[in-house]
């Protein structure tokens, strides 16, 4: 009896470890159960939310050792759906994101900050138009389980990648905020 007992204890040690192990691989985005959105203040009147249609990458994910997680995206600016043709037309012309001469929006991880195991802020570069710049996404473990989902937020400046239409109506600070599912 005491052997039988002490081989199930051994198998549900392994199961343990095997299903932990199990998480930490690399991920596609799932675009069907992902949502990006910018969001863009305007003085004196709620913000304009920016529908991010178009939209891949993948990112690395093991829940015992969150150090080693990575991700990378790229946004399709020619896609961004701002609600209405005016809006869009603005979007893709020279003032905003020039999406005929610069069709894709950037960001690789170089770094991350384990702050708990449900929030890290992620380190790396994002480049809209050709200009580079450091970029911290904060990321909040929404969905622990297989396949991981994270929301969170990162804020940059419009000046920082030559993006002067409409200040200073048009605040300087645009938010891009996300909901994302690997598969």
């Amino acid at each position: 009896m005491s052997k039988l007992i002490k081989a199930l204890g051994i198998i549900c040690l392994l199961c343990l470890a095997l299903s932990s192990s199990a998480f930490a691989k690399d991920y596609v985005i799932d675009t069907s159960q992902s949502d990006i959105k910018i969001h863009v203040g305007i003085v004196g009147i709620s913000d304009i939310i920016i529908d991010v249609p178009k939209f891949e990458g993948q990112f690395y994910y093991d829940p015992e050792e969150l150090e080693k997680s990575s991700a990378t995206l790229k946004i399709f600016a020619k896609d961004l759906d701002g609600g209405s043709d005016f809006i869009n037309e603005r979007l893709a012309s020279e003032f905003l994101f020039e999406s005929d001469r610069h069709p894709y929006i950037f960001f690789k991880s170089m770094d991350i900050q384990i702050l708990t195991p449900e929030h890290i802020k992620l380190k790396g570069h994002i480049t809209v138009k050709n200009i580079q710049k450091y970029a911290v996404i904060d990321v909040h473990l929404r969905e622990k389980h297989h396949p991981p989902k994270f929301y969170g937020f990162l804020a940059i400046q419009k000046s920082d990648f030559d993006m002067h239409y409409g200040a200073p109506i048009i605040d300087d600070t645009v938010e891009i905020k996300f909901i994302i599912s690997g598969k």
